[in-house]
């Protein structure tokens, strides 16, 4: 059983990251967990997690924070450019003692500073990917559609995601509704929205019924659209 959602911070099941992240469920938690496989001559093998989530396990039930869910994006988003799995890790480790955060990736400061991981191992590995990435003009080519989605602390965390841009009133804030993605201004769930029209209830009656405009409810029916599709 999920224990209390914690506050502030936002919280996810696998499930629902895997839906606002649009990354494979099994995935999200291979990356969290670690996962054991066989090899073609019969030895078992474990490997382990990239980071450790930002809340434990509890009876063996997943709960990832908001961190955790910027953190996957940034990791999708090396692994799709064609970053291997053994330079990744190496680069998240590293990458960690640079910025002096378990989440390094989602922080503002690895979009000026991750090129100097990826210099330091092509010194070391000599060839791979992370040649390609030393290159500043690539690397903030590659984070810049994670980047400008992201409103940032004073501590270069991010503490906002506008997943439709910035033009849309579609957030998903950590400090509001348990991280879940709501309309900014009026603060009602996307999810409850959607569910409300799709219930068969007329777009004035819901817009009525919750007081949002018709804005705000353009916005979520169109976010929750993307998220099926």
């Amino acid at each position: 059983m999920p224990r209390a959602a914690p506050i502030g911070i936002g919280t996810y099941t696998a499930t629902e990251a895997s839906r606002l992240a649009h990354i494979p469920t099994a995935r999200v938690r291979r990356w969290i967990l670690g996962y054991e496989y066989v090899t073609a001559i019969g030895e078992h093998r474990a490997q382990p997690s990239v980071w450790h989530g930002e809340m434990p396990l509890t009876e063996g039930y997943l709960e990832l924070g908001f961190r955790d869910l910027m953190e996957l994006r940034a990791v999708n988003a090396f692994l799709e450019a064609g970053v291997s799995w053994k330079l990744l890790r190496r680069a998240h480790t590293r990458s960690a003692e640079l910025v002096g955060h378990a989440f390094p990736f989602s922080t503002n400061r690895f979009c000026t500073d991750g090129h100097k991981v990826f210099s330091k191992l092509r010194e070391e590995e000599g060839t791979g990917f992370a040649e390609v990435l030393t290159g500043q003009g690539y690397f903030r080519k590659l984070l810049a559609p994670l980047i400008k989605e992201l409103d940032f602390g004073k501590d270069d965390l991010p503490n906002l995601w506008h997943p439709m841009g910035r033009r849309s009133r579609v957030v998903v804030d950590p400090g509001r509704g348990f991280g879940q993605p709501i309309v900014r201004v009026e603060g009602v769930p996307t999810g409850v929205l959607a569910a409300a029209v799709k219930a068969g209830d007329s777009k004035a009656t819901v817009r009525r019924w919750f007081q949002v405009s018709a804005e705000s409810l353009r916005d979520a029916l169109a976010f929750e659209k993307r998220l099926v599709a």
